[in-house]
């Protein structure tokens, strides 16, 4: 998803494509929770959004992606923004 950010495959709000957004969901289902459609209608649509992101040469991952750029050491404001169980807290 940093990949696609950088460059500039996402939309204005940093979302990508909903078939983009669909081919990695079902590759990653097992990490990735989409907050909406509801789950059961996640389950319906998003194999079938995935196929056609397929179809289109849209893969759930792409190896130039998979390499990073080096290391960064973390903002200490970011880290003091984790909750205990290494999570964002949420935003007031």
């Amino acid at each position: 998803m940093f990949g696609l950010a950088r460059d500039g495959r996402v939309s204005s709000k940093g979302m990508p494509s909903p078939l983009q957004l669909a081919a990695t969901a079902a590759e990653y289902g097992d990490v990735i929770v989409l907050e909406s459609p509801p789950r059961i209608i996640q389950r319906l649509m998003i194999p079938l959004l995935a196929r056609l992101a397929r179809m289109r040469g849209l893969k759930p991952s792409y190896e130039e992606y998979l390499q990073g750029e080096g290391t960064a050491e973390p903002d200490p404001r970011a880290l003091a923004e984790l909750a205990p169980d290494g999570r964002l807290r949420p935003f007031d």
